[in-house]
């Protein structure tokens, strides 16, 4: 018995130039689309660390309210790393062992640029914002930056502890000490 149905495809597969072909168009898909990606990471991880440190800003404010103790969050400038500390009874620092306020690093790409303190601007070394009993934060300004030049301005409000995050490099006048 025969079989009616016509074999309009009879090929087996692709010829090499319709498999050079579909590569080539592959790889003008891969050659537009990476360097996009790349860009869209980098931007991620910086907008990533900004709220990492938005968010130890904001455990530090609220552990120095609730607990009515000094707090710090400290920063190393060139490692990279930012901790809480808090003042202890015997009127010394000491690390604060939680999860919240354990030493973390910046993630890959994204450095710390400088740290405008009420007094100073630091740009390497070690520096810190202080939290107070009564709410109180010293003002201060983080700017980072990734390694293609990207930078965010996180700005730290003196009465309330919040954070405010800008795109850029944002300049502000030092404030006198107090």
């Amino acid at each position: 018995m025969t079989s009616r149905v016509q074999t309009i495809w009879t090929q087996d597969g692709l010829t090499l130039v319709e498999l050079s072909t579909v590569i080539l168009l592959l790889s003008f898909v891969l050659l537009f689309s990476v360097p996009r990606y790349v860009d869209v990471l980098g931007s991620q991880r910086l907008k990533s660390s900004g709220h990492l440190i938005t968010g130890m800003i904001r455990y530090a404010y609220d552990q120095a309210t609730a607990k009515k103790r000094i707090y710090r969050l400290n920063y190393a400038l060139k490692e990279g790393e930012l901790w809480g500390t808090f003042l202890n009874d015997a009127g010394e620092f000491e690390e604060d062992p939680s999860a919240l306020g354990r030493r973390r690093t910046l993630l890959t790409g994204v450095h710390f640029e400088d740290i405008v303190t009420t007094t100073e601007k630091v740009t390497e070394g070690q520096t810190y914002t202080q939290f107070f009993p009564t709410g109180l934060v010293d003002q201060g300004i983080v700017h980072l930056r990734t390694d293609d030049g990207a930078q965010l301005s996180l700005l730290i409000h003196p009465l309330s502890g919040r954070v405010k995050i800008e795109q850029g490099y944002r300049e502000e006048q030092l404030v006198e000490a107090r």
